[in-house]
């Protein structure tokens, strides 16, 4: 079998057949309106067959795999047209003991630091019907957040907290090549809301707003990045989300395949400007490993 390698590692460039298959958060309308090596060989590979070793890649070294594309999806991919998966999977967490994920993907002519800029800038994408507080920050970047939705009547408000951190393992583990920015609900997370209102740290927001609003049964997701060579990145997006109460999560999915082109193209065209307007003393990003990136590291 041939390979080719980046950063080091063997890609299989004709393995396994693949399958068909704000802050961070998929919210919306009523409900939530490194620099890598030079490829170190010659080839005859295409860019569909890089993207599929890129996704086997991470199957092989991540806790949750992405969906394999198709043949068809790969050629729309390398061809830089957005490509949507929508999955049902198992789920401990849901009473239906399934959760609806979907997931998009992006091949984007940008360095993958200007892209994970763009996705992870906290004043891109913003909501004034969002109240959030940052609760906590560790030294990688992992941080603790308290989010609380307002939504027009009838829709009740919804509220939740997550945890959001990078996978400096999986970084590691691929060498660099890809970088996980991901959240998940947190296990106690309407003690944490009742404290952070109760002690005035969520602005106007009081008890009662929380005991009239639903907190979400299911918010889990990630931007995942891989470094295909120094100016080229497969951008994916996954996220899984109940929102509880009487919408269904099937209608939530099916929303957020809708909305997934448009979510991509906008970091797509700020990942353009982001590494221009990054300011560390304003906010800190860190990177795929858990380092902050300075501004120099930003500049093209």
């Amino acid at each position: 079998m041939r390979t080719r390698s980046v950063n080091g590692l063997r890609l299989p460039a004709k393995g396994r057949t693949p399958c068909s298959g704000i802050l961070a958060l998929l919210v919306v309308a009523v409900v939530v309106g490194s620099v890598v090596s030079a490829f170190a060989e010659e080839h005859e590979y295409t860019d569909r067959e890089l993207l599929a070793a890129a996704l086997e890649v991470y199957n092989d070294f991540a806790d949750t795999p992405l969906p394999f594309l198709d043949s068809e999806q790969l050629d729309r991919l390398a061809n830089h047209r957005i490509v949507k998966v929508r999955k049902t999977l198992p789920s401990e967490h849901s009473q239906k003991g399934h959760r609806e994920e979907v997931v998009g993907y992006s091949l984007v002519e940008a360095p993958r630091t200007h892209v994970w800029l763009a996705a992870l800038d906290p004043d891109f994408e913003g909501s004034d019907l969002l109240t959030e507080v940052r609760l906590r920050q560790n030294a990688e970047g992992g941080s603790l957040w308290f989010q609380y939705i307002s939504l027009p009547w009838p829709v009740s408000d919804r509220y939740w907290v997550i945890e959001l951190q990078k996978d400096s393992d999986l970084a590691r583990r691929t060498e660099g090549f890809v970088w996980q920015h991901s959240w998940n609900l947190v296990d106690n997370g309407p003690e944490i809301a009742r404290a952070t209102v109760a002690g005035g740290r969520a602005g106007d927001l009081r008890l009662e707003d929380l005991a009239k609003a639903v907190y979400v049964p299911m918010n889990r997701g990630a931007w995942i990045l891989f470094a295909l060579d120094r100016e080229r990145t497969l951008l994916a997006y996954r996220v899984s989300a109940d929102v509880g109460g009487s919408i269904p999560e099937s209608w939530i999915a099916t929303f957020a395949m809708a909305q997934l082109d448009g979510l991509l193209e906008k970091v797509v065209e700020h990942s353009k400007v982001a590494f221009r307007r990054y300011d560390p003393d304003h906010y800190v990003i860190f990177d795929g490993v858990g380092r902050p990136i300075p501004l120099q590291s930003a500049e093209p």
